[in-house]
């Protein structure tokens, strides 16, 4: 056997069913990546070797993480979980992914493959008798699906978060009171005007901008946008940028699936102006509609505001309905990066990075933020967590090579985001309101995180009462697309 065989064989047992990719295994083992390639090809062909997605390998006999030692599958938990809780996992009836509402009123004015259907969203208005008199919350109001449907249902809402693009997006949605005709004018006359301009040489800060768009679609691009940033400061103006950034992936060479990738796309160098002119029509046939109930509509108010720090006031909510970013999920200041720096939201790397930073942890936070929360104590306190932190940390260790060998203190960090978040959500709710959660869980290095089941247990010790958990749908995991994860609706209430 020829020594790069071995060298690779040997990173592959490393590894375990971990997986390691072959940039990591040529560094561990100092060998070119070609080689490498090469070497992984081969033992494929003889069934030594195998993909797992992400383009991460592993030998094929740790096909089955379940054998691995000492992993903890979710059955285990879950088993564990109903015993303490003394509540049974059941199947949740209806849709919930957001992809249901592009059809909708309102709702379908711009894709967020992250956010939640609003029918989910109206089944537990009913389920809990939420109507007008009542004050609901949305901790992290995404493109506003929760705010969206109270406004319709005569409810009044707040809804936070902390990225401004998001806090935009939903001011957009739930402004109505608006004069429909001056907004069609108006963007009728963006289109006008902005074709008769020479495409102007700044472009958004984006070092990939160029790649990211045909050369003949980013100059029309660019003339709708200096057109754009011409215009008076005010409602329509907002309604008008709104309608601009939510054509740019679609005119681009780009994907959201749900993380940002490219893709082929061949189109027509007029169609940035097709596409506004489409979304302006739907944003006008929208608010001719629900202005027909303008007597009807719930107050929304959004805020940009961390959703760990936010003081409601106290005993006010009647309920809140949220979804907070999944552990280790995605990183939404890259994901939204055409968004954020096209409509001058975001307007450095800096700012950017800064934003991250300040965000419930993701994958791609700095590490001068996480090297600062491993000196801190916390405040979560639970064993299955531990022992998770500390398994993934072996695992790294055992792998030597690895993106971030930090891994498993972003892990921690993030449920230390989470805490506080459910701190303040139960001082704004009254005294038996419910609080509905969508989450989902997670594989990472090898280790399975019961995300659902850690977050209820760390609101038991706020003062939550479990009420429901309930199974909303299957997914692939992204790191082993052999390995299901699931999306779950916990429901909680205050307990005093």
């Amino acid at each position: 056997m020829a020594e790069s065989e071995t060298l690779t064989i040997k990173a592959l047992e490393d590894a375990s069913s971990i997986g390691i990719a072959p940039r990591q295994i040529a560094m561990k083992v100092d060998l070119p990546k070609a080689d490498v390639e090469i070497q992984l090809a081969k033992l494929k062909e003889k069934g030594v070797a195998l993909t797992i997605g992400r383009n991460l390998w592993i030998l094929t006999k740790n096909r089955d993480i379940g054998l691995q030692s000492g992993f903890t599958t979710a059955e285990s938990y879950l088993k564990e979980f109903e015993r303490q809780f003394h509540v049974k996992l059941i199947r949740y009836g209806g849709r919930i992914t957001f992809s249901e509402n592009g059809d909708k009123r309102i709702h379908g004015w711009s894709p967020y493959v992250q956010g939640f259907s609003s029918s989910f969203v109206t089944q537990f208005f009913k389920r809990y008798n939420l109507g007008p008199g009542c004050l609901i919350a949305d901790q992290f109001v995404g493109s506003g699906t929760v705010v969206v449907c109270a406004k319709m249902k005569g409810i009044d809402s707040i809804g936070l978060d902390l990225h401004p693009l998001m806090t935009f997006m939903a001011k957009c949605k739930v402004q109505w009171n608006i004069d429909i005709q001056d907004l069609f004018d108006a963007g009728i006359e963006v289109l006008s005007k902005c074709k008769d301009i020479e495409p102007p040489k700044d472009i958004p800060f984006l070092t990939e901008t160029e790649r990211q768009f045909d050369s003949p679609i980013l100059q029309n691009l660019l003339r709708m946008r200096a057109t754009l940033n011409r215009l008076p400061e005010g409602g329509i103006s907002r309604m008008l940028w709104f309608a601009f950034g939510s054509i740019l992936v679609d005119t681009s060479k780009l994907w959201r699936a749900p993380g940002l990738g490219y893709t082929e796309k061949h189109l027509p160098p007029n169609e940035p102006y097709l596409l506004f002119s489409a979304k302006l029509k739907q944003m006008v046939d929208d608010l001719y509609y629900v202005q027909q109930f303008r007597d009807k509509w719930g107050d929304a108010k959004i805020i940009t505001a961390d959703a760990r720090k936010y003081e409601f006031e106290p005993n006010s909510l009647d309920a809140s309905i949220t979804s907070p970013p999944y552990s280790n999920g995605i990183d939404y200041v890259i994901n939204y990066k055409i968004e954020s720096a096209w409509l001058n939201i975001l307007n450095s790397y800096e700012e950017m990075a800064k934003l991250r930073d300040s965000m419930v942890v993701c994958d791609n936070v700095s590490r001068a933020v996480v090297d600062k929360s491993i000196l801190e104590k916390g405040q979560v306190d639970d064993e299955w967590l531990k022992e998770i932190v500390a398994t993934i940390g072996i695992n790294l260790e055992r792998k030597k090579i690895a993106r971030r060998p930090d891994e498993h203190y972003v892990i921690r960090k993030y449920f230390e985001d989470i805490y506080p978040s459910l701190e303040r959500i139960y001082e704004g709710l009254k005294k038996k309101a419910p609080l509905v959660m969508v989450l989902g869980d997670s594989l990472i290095s090898g280790v399975y995180i019961p995300t659902d089941m850690i977050i209820a247990r760390m609101a038991k010790k706020v003062g939550f009462r479990l009420k429901a958990f309930e199974l909303a749908r299957r997914r692939r995991s992204g790191q082993r697309r052999d390995f299901m994860l699931r999306e779950t609706i916990l429901v909680l209430a205050k307990e005093n």
